[in-house]
């Protein structure tokens, strides 16, 4: 690993993967962060999965929770949020993280990179 004068790490941002899914057999494209990047998101995790556990309606750690609050319902709504939560606005990002957190996670989001020409790059949501 290399670091510059400033501490920062060079290298790429992350990368782009997939997979095929079963069932459907589409192909799900994700990012795979670098290091850095998760190590500095990783206090905002920690306080989301801790969030949703304490949320009833919320199936992330008990998936049939939500479903049993609803026998005996009269009415009953669904929001498709789809893909909602893949990508956060880097300015909740901000607002949710420390004050340190938040300076550190910014400079690092909002580098630039110089990658090799044959690269492309796929910028969504987080423009500065």
């Amino acid at each position: 690993m290399e670091f510059d004068s400033t501490g920062d790490l060079f290298g790429y941002p992350g990368r782009l993967s997939h997979s095929v899914e079963s069932g459907a057999g589409r192909r799900r494209v994700f990012a795979v962060g670098n290091y850095v990047n998760q190590r500095l998101l990783r206090p905002l995790h920690n306080w989301l999965m801790e969030a949703l556990g304490d949320l009833k309606t919320d199936g992330t750690f008990n998936q049939s929770a939500p479903l049993d609050r609803l026998v005996g319902a009269k009415k009953i709504y669904s929001i498709d949020l789809k893909a909602a939560t893949d990508r956060w606005p880097l300015l909740i990002q901000l607002e949710l993280s420390t004050k340190e957190e938040a300076d550190k996670r910014a400079r690092f989001v909002q580098r630039k990179s110089d990658p090799p020409s044959d690269f492309e790059e796929a910028l969504v949501g987080q423009l500065s």
